[in-house]
């Protein structure tokens, strides 16, 4: 499996509206490439969201950044600071616990918890 993981810097407060045009524009989208496994949006206490996808090919990660890329531009450029950060790369421990389910309420406020100093 492949991961590929982007972090956008947002403008401020935009999250609510980025969140419902992700699961309702973006999320049928990637969902529909080959290899999909799993998409996940994790929204950050500093400004930030990150996105996480999961694909069984190397070549379906890779597709999913430019779609990801084309889609962001079209869709949400006024909320998006720059172009994101992206990590990518083979999926060396993968563990998954109860089937998730999509959330269409919508979410907590993020909390940030810091390791403490050593």
């Amino acid at each position: 499996m492949f991961a590929v993981i982007r972090r956008y810097n947002l403008h401020e407060r935009p999250s609510d509206q980025i969140d419902q045009r992700v699961r309702e524009g973006f999320v049928p989208l990637i969902a529909r490439l080959p290899g999909f496994v799993s998409y996940n949006l994790v929204r950050s206490t500093d400004g930030t969201m990150v996105s996480i996808s999961v694909f069984e090919t190397r070549e379906a990660a890779e597709q999913s950044t430019r779609l990801a890329s084309d889609w962001a531009h079209d869709h949400v450029p006024s909320l998006v600071r720059n172009a994101p950060v992206i990590l990518s790369g083979e999926v060396i421990v993968s563990q998954a616990g109860a089937p998730s389910r999509i959330r269409t309420t919508a979410a907590e406020p993020p909390t940030e918890h810091r390791a403490p100093p050593s």
